[in-house]
């Protein structure tokens, strides 16, 4: 198995990239060998979004540093629900660089999540948003959503594909889409960077 990169592009010209780590390290201390081997796939990406669900603070703080000492530039962005964010100590990660990004946020998540002080960006659900535009109410909702978001200052990933005849308007622009299709950038498997994929 390989791991990969998914490229986001910015809706602001000539804004810098991000890229985004898919799936999870299946292990804690796996996350301190590979990102400073995808510095070269990273280029000169914003930011890196890495799923947090089975990482723990030491694990994190381990993997910052080797990615920094390695001379990794983007800052490292955690991604995961509000449990997951929860669980990791950013004074363990002791790094201004990194910063949370609250995961397959919906219609159901409260907004106290939203609003929680430690979280800068935010994702929106790919299923929320294709409902989003093809239903007015739910539409309404995202839209009440992005406008808290903008407000607080948060960055916004949104969704890749509209649903045939589906809109959304220009309220409901995100910050930064994902590319078609994902990075190519694959490094060979090995018994020290084994990823769980998803789609």
């Amino acid at each position: 198995m390989s791991s990969v990169l998914r490229r986001w592009h910015s809706a602001a010209p000539l804004a810098p990239h991000a890229v985004e780590l898919m799936g999870s390290p299946t292990q804690n201390d796996e996350l301190r060998r590979l990102l400073p081997r995808l510095i070269r796939q990273i280029g000169h990406a914003a930011f890196v979004v890495v799923p947090v669900e089975n990482l723990d603070s030491e694990a994190v703080r381990l993997g910052v540093e080797a990615f920094h000492a390695a001379g990794g530039t983007a800052r490292i962005c955690l991604a995961g629900r509000h449990a997951a964010l929860e669980a990791i100590d950013l004074e363990v990660v002791g790094s201004d660089d990194v910063g949370f990004l609250l995961d397959a946020v919906g219609i159901d998540t409260p907004l106290s999540e939203l609003i929680w002080d430690r979280i800068q960006a935010v994702r929106f659900d790919a299923d929320f948003v294709m409902r989003a535009a093809k239903n007015l109410r739910v539409g309404c909702a995202l839209e009440s959503m992005l406008a808290l978001t903008r407000d607080i200052g948060l960055c916004t990933l949104g969704a890749d594909a509209m649903p045939q005849g589906g809109t959304l308007t220009g309220r409901t622009a995100f910050d930064y889409l994902p590319v078609s299709g994902r990075l190519a950038a694959r490094l060979p498997a090995t018994s020290e960077s084994a990823f769980c994929m998803t789609s």
